[in-house]
This record gives structure tokens, sequence and C-alpha cells, in this order.
């Protein structure tokens, strides 16, 4: 992704970044991150990859003339790169359900038939950069439902399916 800004002044152009919420100005230079070139008139700042961290206030100072334009960076909404597969368990065994996210910093909730689950004793919720899981353990065929991702953009279902002896004795 980049994000280009023009102008056209009629002498040589100084391009000047302040962050969002701070006051600190920093003359801007061409380099691995901002692209600046000039042809005839027309300067233009291209910066390459930018994030929502990259906001800030961009002026062109021609003289003592300046124009300043916002720069607001829109992250991308998260998507499943990999959506999560039915799973069959066994009784007294471990299920584990994993997904993957199309970024590190997603919040996922689970849900198993709408209820939303949390970690403790019986589910261990697993967050390692873009992978995320689910761990059931003990299982037992109230086990047995539909599983949910719930990344807030985008959802990736599981049917459980638990086989085994169950023990009606209780």
């Amino acid at each position: 992704m980049r994000t280009v800004m023009q102008c056209s002044p009629v002498s040589s152009t100084t391009l000047i970044r302040r962050c969002i919420g701070c006051s600190i100005y920093k003359v801007l230079f061409s380099n691995e991150v901002n692209t600046i070139t000039q042809v005839g008139k027309m300067h233009t700042l291209t910066l390459k990859n930018p994030a929502p961290e990259d906001g800030s206030t961009i002026t062109f100072k021609v003289r003592e003339v300046k124009e300043a334009v916002t720069l607001k960076v829109k992250e991308k909404c998260a998507v499943f790169l990999k959506s999560l597969d039915d799973v069959v368990g066994e009784v007294k065994g471990m299920i584990t359900l994993t997904c993957e996210a199309s970024k590190p910093r997603v919040s996922p909730t689970w849900r198993k038939d709408g209820t939303v689950l949390t970690a403790g004793p019986k589910y261990e919720v697993l967050h390692t950069g873009k992978s995320l899981g689910l761990i059931v353990k003990a299982v037992t065929k109230e086990d047995t439902g539909d599983y949910r991702c719930d990344l807030g953009t985008e959802l990736s279902k599981s049917k459980v399916t638990v086989r085994g002896v169950f023990d009606d004795t209780a």
C-alpha cells in the first residue's frame, strides 16, 4: 500500500511532518519509507506501507508559505487466512481448533453454540502472532456443538463431534 501527496510550488519545497498528538516536527527526506520526487514544478511525497501510527500532519513549505494536510491511515479489517475445520474428538481426550488471521493484532472471541468461552480449566485460548486456537480439555459429550472464532469483522465456524463411550450413570 502507498500514500501519495503532491503539490505544485514555484520554487523548492520543504516537507515537514508532525505526528498527530505530539509537537515534534521532522523534515522529510527520501529514504526507505519516504520517496520525494520532483518533475518540473510538481513535488510528490510517497509513503510506503503506511500504518495507523503513521498518521500525521504533512506541511509543504515554500519560502514563508505553508500548506498542511492531515494524513489518517485506516487499517484493513482482519480476515481469516485459514478457517476452522470440523473436528471429531474422543471422550476424555482433547480437541484443538486452529485458524489464522490476516494480522497479529486481533481480539478473537470464541463461542460454543452462541455462548462466549473464556480461558480456564476447561478451555485454553491460544494466540501466537496470526495463529489462533482453542483447546478443549477433558472432552465430554456436552462438548459436541458449533464452535466459532469471531474477529469482529469475520467469523469462522467448526462443527465438533465427540465419539466414545458416554457414561450416563450419574
